[in-house]
């Protein structure tokens, strides 16, 4: 667990994060977990990008045991971008959405106080969506009252 003091991102100019979050990954689907402060944090953080000059920010994740998905990753990277896709590259997930879906992004970071282990929201494709890429991954936010 990180105290308030090992905090940073939106409050400390995006980053550097502690590792706070765990992202899970299968080959169709994306699971990042945390606490709901932590989670909260990275919310906060996608939606700062639209105000902020910096155009994305890394974040860095938990080591720890995927299951029931395939593998663990590294680090999440968000970015402002022309195209809305969720992706793994190597070892990392990868987000890129345009200024108008960084809002729906961050959305699937917030949680109420007493939400439970398991609540999530879902951010995926929709066919009609133009904006989206079409090898985009689903990707669930879920939290881990423990953290990550």
């Amino acid at each position: 667990m990180h105290n308030a003091a090992n905090r940073c991102g939106l409050t400390q100019a995006l980053g550097p994060f502690p590792t706070i979050i765990a992202i899970s990954a299968s080959q169709n689907e994306i699971d990042i977990s945390g606490s709901v402060a932590d989670l909260r944090e990275i919310g906060l953080t996608i939606r700062a990008l639209k105000l902020l000059a910096s155009t994305s920010f890394t974040v860095p994740a938990l080591r720890h045991d995927p299951a029931p998905y395939d593998r663990a990753l590294a680090e999440i990277t968000v970015t402002q971008g022309s195209e809305t896709s969720v992706s793994v590259q190597g070892n990392a997930l990868r987000i890129s959405a345009t200024p108008e879906r960084l809002e729906e992004l961050a959305s699937c970071f917030f949680f109420p106080e007493d939400a439970r282990d398991g609540h999530h929201f879902h951010f995926e494709l929709m066919p009609h969506d133009l904006d989206y890429s079409a090898e985009s991954l689903a990707l669930a936010v879920s939290v881990h009252r423990a953290g990550a």
